[in-house]
């Protein structure tokens, strides 16, 4: 046998030794660029590892931002909502008291009407009562 990387004219002709030492070459050079594809394949994952990594930070960041942003938003329509809840309700303590004032003007002007009315059937009656005046109606 024929140990490898030398060349004996005994056991091997110079075209065997010659094939054997270009597939020697190919293994090596196949095993090369397997090593070489490795570190690229390993080298490419760490550079999209580390830029997802990038895309997660400025998703979460964006997230959070947006997140605030809403929060924000809603803070300031919950206090729009509820001014607009205060005033409605002095709005409507003013309206009742209003329509409270309005009823006891109605019902006062009723009396005056009433009192008016009994004044003024006395009158038609004392003047019925008097000699000499006509009927007023």
């Amino acid at each position: 046998m024929v140990e490898p990387g030398t060349y004996r004219s005994g056991d091997e002709t110079y075209d065997q030794w010659a094939a054997r030492k270009k597939s020697e070459a190919d293994a090596d050079a196949a095993k090369a660029r397997d090593a070489t594809t490795e570190q690229r394949i390993a080298s490419v994952e760490r550079r999209f590892k580390a830029r997802l990594e990038e895309i997660t930070q400025a998703v979460e960041l964006a997230f959070g931002d947006l997140r605030g942003e809403v929060d924000e938003r809603l803070g300031e329509q919950q206090r729009d909502f509820s001014d607009f809840l205060r005033d409605a309700r002095v709005m409507l303590r003013r309206l009742r008291s209003e329509t409270s004032e309005r009823r006891t003007q109605i019902a006062a002007v009723q009396r005056d009407y009433e009192k008016l009315a009994l004044e003024v059937e006395k009158l038609r009656q004392e003047l019925a009562e008097r000699p000499g005046l006509r009927s007023v109606k």
